[in-house]
């Protein structure tokens, strides 16, 4: 059964192609570009999970999930981080904000949907 995803990512392309790629695999996507509106979708309904870009023009995916991780309703809320940055040690160093996958850009789309199944079945922090 699709999940109920959460993609925030500023840039259009990414949104769009994430958008249709795991709508096709049944997934219901939800579509955001800045941080502020990823805070404001989650305060109306919680998804299954989110997709969330790392670097963003008006918060970084880094302050959006402490948010995330503050608020007792949506600290169990898993999240998928993206990012354009593929030096290992900024990756690992914001283990301590406890997103539940990191996945490096430019991605295979079956790389989404492998964290996807991970994060569905409990397994983090791939």
């Amino acid at each position: 059964m699709g999940k109920r995803i959460l993609v925030v990512d500023d840039d259009p392309v990414i949104g769009v192609l994430v958008n249709e790629y795991l709508t096709a695999y049944g997934h219901n996507i939800e579509v955001q570009t800045t941080g502020e509106q990823c805070l404001e979708s989650l305060e109306d309904h919680l998804p299954d999970l989110v997709i969330l870009d790392m670097i963003m023009p008006d918060m970084t995916g880094v302050d959006v999930l402490r948010s995330i991780r503050g608020n007792a309703a949506m600290a169990k809320l898993p999240v998928i981080m993206l990012s354009a940055n593929n030096d290992a040690d900024s990756l690992l160093g914001d283990y301590e904000f406890n997103a539940d996958a990191y996945i490096e850009k430019p991605f295979d789309i079956r790389v989404i949907l492998e964290a996807i199944e991970k994060v569905a079945k409990g397994e983090v922090k791939s």
